[in-house]
C-alpha cells in the first residue's frame, strides 16, 4: 500500500480564531484533507517564522481516521521562495517607484545638458566679441547690441526654467527614494520571520476501506504578539446627576509575518505553559562538608518532541467521531486566567501598529467628590468613586477621562476584581476655588516651677463654589503635627474632630463622606463640608503643640503608607 501525500501552503489555510496573550498568540487554522484507506503525509509548509516549535498541536475529526505522528521541522531557503502576498505587493510598488526615480533621473539629466549647452554657447559669443583664433571681432552696431541682449534675457530665463525643473525632479527623486527605503524596511521585516521553510508534517491512518474526509485543526504559538488593557471613562454631570461609561479597550499588536484576516479574537491574561509540571521537592539533609573532586559534565541528546493533542472527548449525536491518538500531550490548564471573547471578527496586520478592539461598555456606579490639599495645590480635583458592577475584571491600564465630551485627564486604572469599588481621578474642578490664607503662628510660655512653650498655628481656608445650580461635597486635606516623644503634646483646637471608621462594608459600597472632620491613619485633618452652589465657605483650623523650653522643634514630613 503506497504512501499518500498531501501538501499544503499554511497562507493558504485561513485562520480560523486567535488567542493573544501578554506576550504571544496562539494562533488555530482549521483545513479538510480526503484521505484514501491507508496512511496519508500531509505537509504543511510556511509557517510563521515566529513560532514557537514546541507549541505545534494537531486535532481533528474523521470518520476512521487516527493521528501516528506529528513532525516539526526547518528547511533553509532564500527569503524571496516564501514571500508573502503581501510582501510580492510592496515589492511591485518599489519596482513602480523605481521606475519613476529612473524617469526623474532622466529628465534631470537632460535639463542639466541643456543648461550646459547654453552655458557653452554663452562661452562661444564671449570669444567672439574679444576675437577669436583667427583675429576676427564681432562688430558692435544696434543690430548686433541688440542681438547680445535677446541672447542674455533667453539664456537667463532658460537657465531660470530649467533649473526649476531640476528642482522638481530633485524632490521627486527623494521622495520616492524616501519610500522605497520605508517598503525595503517593511519587506525586510516580513522576510525576518521567514528566513527558513518551518514545515509540520502530520502522518494520517484511514482505518476503513473507503475514502473519507479528515477536518484537520493546526494550532500553535506565535512571539511577536501582544495585548494590553486601556480605558475611555467618560462622565457626564448634569445638577446632581452624574453618569459614568466605562470602554473597555483591548491593544492588540503583532509583527508575526501573517496577517490575521477576519478572524475570531480572543484576549487572555494566562501564561501559557506547555507542558510544565508541578516541580517536586526532595530531602534536604544538613551534614559536614568535605571536599569532592569534580566530575565532568556529561551529556546527552534528547531525541526530537512529537506534537499532537490530548484525547477530548466525542461530541454526542451524529458528529463525527474523535481522532485516535497515539501519542498524548499534557496542557496546562489555567483556571485562574481572565479570557475575553471580541464578539465581532477583526482583521490586525502583521505591521507591528497597535490596534484597538472593543472588550465591553460598561455603565457604572459612581460617586463623586472634591478633594483639596491647599498647603500644596490649590486646585480642587475632582475623583468618581466607582464600582465594577460589571461581570469583568479590570485589568491595570491607561484610562483617558471625558467630562461632559471634553478630555480633562490621563492616569492609570490599578486592577479591580467585578464588585469591588475603585477611585478614579476626573481632573481638576475650577469650579471649586480655594484660597489659603498666610498661617498665623503665635509664641507663648507658660508655668512658674515648671514651664512649657507653647507654639499655636491658625490657618484661615476660603472654599468658594462658583457653580449656578450644584452644591459640592468637598473634602480638605491639611497635616496636623503628631509627635513623636513623650515631652511633645500636640492639640488640635479647631476644628471639632470625630472618631473615624473603618467600616468594611464601606469598600463594596458607595457612601458620600459624611460632613464634619475626622483625622486619617497619618494623623491629618479630613475636613468635609458641603457648599452650596453660588457660595461661599470659612474654614478655620488651629492647633497647638507644647514642649519643654530648652527644646527646639522641627517639622518633617514623613509618608508612613
Amino acid at each position: 500500500m503506497s504512501l499518500q501525500i498531501a501538501h499544503f501552503n499554511s497562507r493558504d489555510i485561513p485562520i480560523k480564531s486567535v488567542t493573544v496573550y501578554t506576550d504571544r498568540a496562539e494562533i488555530s487554522r482549521i483545513f479538510t484533507v480526503p484521505i484514501k484507506s491507508g496512511f496519508t503525509e500531509v505537509r504543511i509548509d510556511n509557517l510563521a517564522g515566529a513560532i514557537n516549535r514546541d507549541s505545534v498541536r494537531v486535532d481533528g475529526t474523521g470518520l476512521n481516521a487516527t493521528i501516528h505522528e506529528v513532525r516539526f521541522e526547518t528547511k533553509p531557503v532564500k527569503p524571496e521562495d516564501l514571500d508573502s502576498p503581501r510582501i510580492r505587493e510592496l515589492v511591485a510598488q518599489q519596482k513602480e517607484l523605481q521606475v519613476t526615480i529612473d524617469d526623474a533621473r532622466s529628465l534631470k539629466n537632460i535639463y542639466e545638458a541643456q543648461i550646459e549647452a547654453l552655458n557653452k554657447a554663452l562661452g562661444t559669443l564671449g570669444q567672439n566679441a574679444v576675437g577669436n583664433k583667427d583675429g576676427n571681432f564681432l562688430a558692435f552696431n544696434n543690430d548686433s547690441v541688440e542681438s547680445l541682449h535677446n541672447f542674455f534675457n533667453f539664456q537667463q530665463q532658460q537657465t531660470i526654467d530649467l533649473k526649476a525643473k531640476i528642482r522638481i525632479q530633485t524632490e521627486i527623486i527623494d521622495e520616492k527614494t524616501r519610500e522605497v527605503e520605508r517598503i525595503q524596511n517593511e519587506i525586510n521585516q516580513l522576510r525576518s520571520n521567514f528566513r527558513e521553510n518551518n514545515i509540520v508534517t502530520v502522518q494520517l491512518e484511514n482505518t476503513g476501506d473507503e475514502d473519507t474526509n479528515v477536518e484537520v485543526e493546526l494550532s500553535y504559538h506565535v512571539f511577536n504578539a501582544n495585548w494590553a488593557p486601556s480605558y475611555d471613562i467618560r462622565v457626564k454631570s448634569a445638577e446632581n446627576n452624574h453618569t459614568l461609561k466605562l470602554v473597555y479597550y483591548g491593544n492588540i499588536r503583532q509583527h508575526t509575518g501573517e496577517d490575521w484576516t477576519d478572524v475570531d479574537i480572543v484576549l487572555s491574561t494566562a501564561t501559557p505553559g506547555l507542558g510544565e509540571v508541578l516541580p517536586t521537592l526532595g530531602t534536604t539533609n544538613v551534614q559536614f562538608f568535605e571536599p569532592q573532586v569534580i566530575q565532568p559534565m556529561m551529556f546527552r541528546h534528547n531525541k526530537a518532541a512529537v506534537f499532537g493533542s490530548a484525547d477530548v472527548a466525542s461530541a454526542a449525536g451524529n458528529a463525527a467521531p474523535r481522532m485516535q491518538r497515539k501519542q498524548m500531550e499534557v496542557q496546562q490548564d489555567s483556571t485562574i486566567s481572565t479570557t475575553f471573547i471580541i464578539p465581532i471578527k477583526k482583521t490586525i496586520p502583521s505591521d507591528d501598529s497597535e490596534h484597538k478592539v472593543i472588550i465591553t461598555t460598561e455603565q457604572l456606579d459612581a460617586l463623586l467628590s472634591y478633594h483639596v490639599v491647599p498647603k500644596k495645590n490649590t486646585n480642587v480635583f475632582l475623583f468618581a468613586n466607582v464600582i465594577n458592577n460589571s461581570n469583568y475584571p479590570l485589568l491595570a491600564g491607561a484610562a483617558v477621562v471625558y467630562v461632559n465630551n471634553s478630555m480633562v485627564a490621563t492616569n492609570n486604572i490599578n486592577a479591580v476584581f467585578p464588585g469591588e469599588k475603585f477611585k478614579c481621578s476626573l481632573g481638576v474642578d475650577k469650579a471649586v476655588k480655594v484660597t489659603y490664607k498666610p498661617t498665623n503662628n503665635y509664641q507663648t510660655q507658660s508655668g512658674i516651677l515648671s514651664k512649657t512653650n507653647s507654639t499655636s498655628n491658625e490657618q484661615r481656608i476660603i472654599v468658594k463654589n462658583t457653580k449656578l445650580n450644584e452644591a459640592v461635597l468637598l473634602t480638605v486635606h491639611e497635616p496636623i503635627p503628631k509627635a513623636t516623644d513623650e515631652q511633645i503634646k500636640v492639640k488640635l483646637l479647631s476644628p471639632e474632630v470625630k472618631e473615624a471608621t473603618n467600616n468594611e462594608e464601606d469598600k463594596a459600597s458607595l457612601k458620600a463622606a459624611k460632613v464634619g472632620a475626622v483625622l486619617d491613619d497619618l494623623h491629618n485633618l479630613e475636613w468635609t463640608s458641603l457648599i452650596a452652589a453660588n457660595k461661599e465657605s470659612e474654614l478655620l483650623v488651629k492647633w497647638a503643640v507644647e514642649y519643654p523650653p530648652n527644646k527646639k522643634l522641627q517639622y518633617v514630613e514623613t509618608n508612613e503608607r
